[in-house]
């Protein structure tokens, strides 16, 4: 073969390597598929949500810099941006690994409980409001009622467009509580007929509230506490997941973030609980990474041992 037909076939393949990126690239930003990954940190959260368009938002960091590691085989070879992050609150094993995500990716957004004054430890918050200051982010200050929008999307006909949506379900705006784990932001994700619950550290106190609200919650983009999957709250915590509050939000799936720990998560109690209604459990120190994909009306779960 002559040399210049062996440099015609080198741009040749270079160009179709190039298409070949592009329309990856295309087809991710056009998906019309949601991502919710549940990713095996140990005893703690952490939760990547991948919208079309591109768009990633991050619930909780965990108990290290390790998720980092999680976040970067989700998201593009190409896409070094977080456009939101939620903080449901600022104990250890919730936010101590956002601090190595902020040193690796550039965060647009910031969504967290406004509890300064409102707790005694309070050190690693304010830690982290000096990196996010450092970092230029914007801080929105989570409070019922709040809705976040994003990019509309075509649906499963030609005629059909699908918004997915965030609705703020929790804390108060004038809650008064030292308990750091009941400002847990409390959020719900909108997609189509899908939606996800995320509870944080929630204790039942703050579930009962939340039934107590849920004529109000009702009122609120027309939403309410049924969700086809909740995140358990606290890792499966004993003083969580009471009864009444499964029943309101009757989920199909139950997800508990846990890993080794002394505190008996999750309580047998709370397993026996979601049994009784016929709930489906996945638990990340038994399952590892749990990814639900959807479609705004079915959904797959794939997880990896």
């Amino acid at each position: 073969m002559s040399k210049k037909k062996v440099q015609f076939a080198v741009l040749v393949f270079l160009f179709l390597g190039v298409v070949l990126v592009f329309k990856a690239v295309f087809a991710f930003n056009h998906s019309s598929l949601i991502e919710v990954n549940f990713f095996d940190v140990g005893e703690g959260d952490s939760i990547m949500i991948k919208l079309p368009g591109n768009i990633q938002v991050l619930i909780d960091g965990g108990p290290s810099g390790s998720v980092v590691e999680q976040i970067a085989k989700e998201m593009p070879f190409f896409d070094r941006e977080i456009e939101l992050i939620i903080l449901t609150h600022p104990d250890n094993d919730h936010i101590a690994g956002l601090f190595e995500v902020f040193k690796s990716f550039k965060v647009d957004k910031i969504l967290m409980s406004d509890i300064e004054g409102k707790i005694k430890e309070k050190d690693l918050y304010l830690s982290f409001q000096e990196i996010v200051q450092k970092e230029g982010s914007e801080v929105i200050f989570a409070q019922q009622g709040k809705k976040i929008s994003f990019l509309p999307v075509a649906g499963s006909s030609a005629k059909e467009v699908i918004t997915p949506q965030i609705f703020i379900l929790w804390p108060l705006q004038d809650l008064e509580t030292e308990e750091i784990n009941d400002f847990s932001v409390v959020a719900k994700l909108n997609f189509g007929e899908m939606d996800f619950l995320f509870t944080g550290d929630i204790s039942n106190k703050i579930e009962y509230q939340l039934l107590a609200n849920n004529l109000t919650l009702d009122q609120i983009g027309d939403v309410n506490l049924q969700s086809e999957v909740i995140k358990i709250a606290h890792h499966g915590s004993k003083y969580s997941s009471n009864e009444y509050f499964l029943r309101a939000v009757s989920p199909e799936v139950a997800v508990i973030s846990v890993g080794e720990n002394h505190y008996g998560h999750p309580a047998p109690e709370v397993l026996d609980n979601l049994k009784k209604y016929g709930i489906i459990i996945y638990r990340t120190d038994e399952s590892g990474n749990i990814k639900i994909i959807s479609n705004g009306k079915n959904y797959q779960i794939l997880t990896n041992q």
